[in-house]
């Protein structure tokens, strides 16, 4: 009897369910049946707020070290036997090549999130998948000249807005600073710290707010905050939800973030939604979107200069005003992260796991 076109299972492995960019970007899309497709999570650190159901799973421990985590993910895997996986960070590949060397028959998709690879692990694993992946998606096409050459035919571009924002409501400008994201150095807070501190000793009433989960440097960037007499002007707020973020940011005027190393940026892409205007440094995309003096401020080699802009930014409502719209602006005719998503795995499935393009390869 026929009962009409099989579901096609998927899941997205995912270390952790926190606050960083992959993570709430895999939040933006609930687990579920979206028609002939059965999206599933699979989460390989346990986290007490995420209640487990159909189709979320979580590992055994919470710690993404604890090896019993990777075996049971893989038995979890085999029982539900997905027609696809995507693998988001080195440690999901793991779980995923174990699945893949007992089931040759899946197929594997690899989701790079950043430019270069952050330690010797991350590179070997994430290079291991790539060579058995059916196709390698990235946040960007910064991130794309991380793919070995041979297979930059495999390489899809997913969109990393998560959401659409209504117009920002007018706010009068002020020196209020906002971060959000890992404490890590390749965020460059440090660095960021250094230019607020300047930017301090010439504005009055400067403001500092930073979030995010300690990921190795919180107690060296409030010892900085410190050495810097910033410590009644810079607030360190742990972890907060993206709903809280929002309200915070209503009350600043900028996002200030200097990384090292960036893939997209999702959270400055966040924040130029929410009408912030970006002071960042051009790693990664964020050069590729954030355009000096039109919808931001791009920090150059001389630090005084920067923050000549930044005061002079930060007295003149009307330029402001200006910005800050350029900012909101330059996202809302980008297509979603979900649809991007949905899209690419029933492009997959329908073809039995060939890729059907490539952003950077032309057809295959």
């Amino acid at each position: 009897m026929d009962t009409g076109p099989r579901t096609a299972c998927v899941v997205h492995v995912i270390p952790s369910d926190g606050t960083g960019g992959v993570e709430v970007a895999a939040r933006s899309m609930c687990e579920g049946p979206y028609g002939e497709l059965d999206f599933h999570k699979f989460y390989i650190g346990r986290r007490d707020f995420r209640a487990q159901n159909t189709f979320c799973h979580q590992g055994v421990y919470s710690s993404t070290n604890h090896p019993a985590n990777y075996l049971y993910l893989v038995y979890m895997l085999w029982n539900l036997r997905p027609e696809l996986i995507i693998a988001s960070l080195w440690k999901s590949c793991i779980v995923s090549i174990l699945y893949k060397l007992i089931r040759p028959s899946c197929n594997l998709v690899v989701f790079l999130h950043s430019g270069s690879s952050l330690h010797i692990l991350d590179a070997i694993f994430n290079w291991l998948a790539m060579l058995v992946a059916v196709e390698i998606w990235v946040d960007s096409e910064a991130t794309s000249h991380r793919v070995p050459k041979r297979l930059r035919g495999r390489v899809r571009t997913i969109s990393f807005v998560t959401f659409r924002e209504p117009p920002p409501p007018a706010r009068a400008v002020s020196p209020t600073f906002i971060f959000w994201g890992r404490l890590h150095r390749i965020k460059g807070v440090d660095r960021a710290l250094n230019l607020f501190a300047e930017f301090d000793s010439r504005v009055p009433g400067a403001r500092y707010t930073i979030i995010g989960r300690d990921d190795g440097q919180a107690d060296t960037l409030k010892k900085r905050a410190l050495q810097l007499g910033l410590e009644d002007r810079v607030l360190f707020l742990g972890e907060r939800t993206f709903r809280e973020i929002r309200e915070l940011s209503a009350s600043h005027s900028f996002y200030l973030q200097m990384s090292r190393v960036e893939g997209m940026a999702m959270a400055v892409v966040e924040a130029m939604q929410l009408g912030l205007v970006p002071v960042v440094t051009p790693e990664g995309e964020i050069g590729n979107y954030c355009h000096d003096g039109v919808n931001g401020l791009v920090v150059g080699d001389s630090m005084s200069e920067t923050v000549d802009r930044m005061v002079q930014l930060a007295g003149d409502s009307r330029s402001y005003a200006e910005t800050s719209h350029a900012a909101w602006l330059y996202w809302q005719e980008r297509a979603l992260y979900k649809d991007d998503v949905l899209t690419a795995c029933r492009e997959l499935v329908s073809s039995g796991g060939r890729p059907i393009r490539s952003e950077f390869g032309g057809k295959l």
